[in-house]
């Protein structure tokens, strides 16, 4: 969707929600409008499920894969890559799309040899990696477990970070909807309107739950 096409559907939007006694002219500027449309399109891409997002392809480096017996860490040195759309490696039986914290319970199970993921379970942690040579902080994908130490990487795809509002999601009907109310709900919480900002969210959630199916 254009630029100019997102800032108009937005104001729309907003000059159909907001109180009768806010005038147009009183509601949020076009430079404002403007200034969400990167943000907003990564924050929808970080919620919508993988499958509505069509994903890139990476090439992970032989320097990039640090394998530690049955377990590794991939880092990611793309500056564009906003989420694992899908990972799989040669010995798994199946591909990994929902990746796990630092933080979860997930984590603290692969400690353990007995409770750890395995080829037919594999699991994908998200970590960082600091590295001495270069020296260098990177976010890591933490894959357990393989079958051998040798296994390699059979695809791994992504979703691409927004970078430019010059044509957001272009022909993707769903996704560049979300997006505007994705700006409107910001808009409205800038606005004091917290409240309707919440409807808004909640009419999003239906979309997204929809997209899952």
């Amino acid at each position: 969707m254009l630029k100019a096409v997102i800032i108009s559907n937005v104001n729309i939007r907003l000059n159909e929600i907001a109180d009768d006694n806010v005038s147009s002219s009183e509601l949020v500027s076009t430079p404002y409008i403007e200034s969400l449309i990167i943000p907003s399109a990564n924050n929808l891409l970080m919620k919508v499920p993988v499958n509505a997002v069509l994903p890139e392809k990476y090439t992970a480096s032989p320097t990039s894969i640090i394998q530690d017996g049955l377990t590794g860490k991939i880092l990611i040195t793309n500056t564009t890559f906003l989420r694992l759309h899908s990972l799989k490696m040669d010995s798994w039986k199946r591909a990994v799309s929902v990746v796990s914290s630092e933080s979860s319970n997930v984590y603290n199970l692969q400690k353990n040899t007995v409770t750890r993921g395995n080829p037919d379970r594999p699991i994908v942690i998200q970590t960082h990696y600091y590295r001495t040579a270069p020296v260098a902080w990177f976010r890591a994908l933490q894959y357990f477990s393989v079958e051998t130490e040798n296994d390699g990487v059979d695809y791994l795809y992504y979703i691409k970070k927004i970078t430019s509002d010059t044509n957001v999601f272009q022909y993707e009907t769903i996704l560049e909807d979300l997006l505007v109310w994705e700006i409107v709900m910001t808009c409205l919480i800038i606005l004091g309107e917290k409240d309707k900002a919440a409807n808004v969210d909640a009419i999003m959630q239906r979309t997204i739950t929809s997209l899952m199916n």
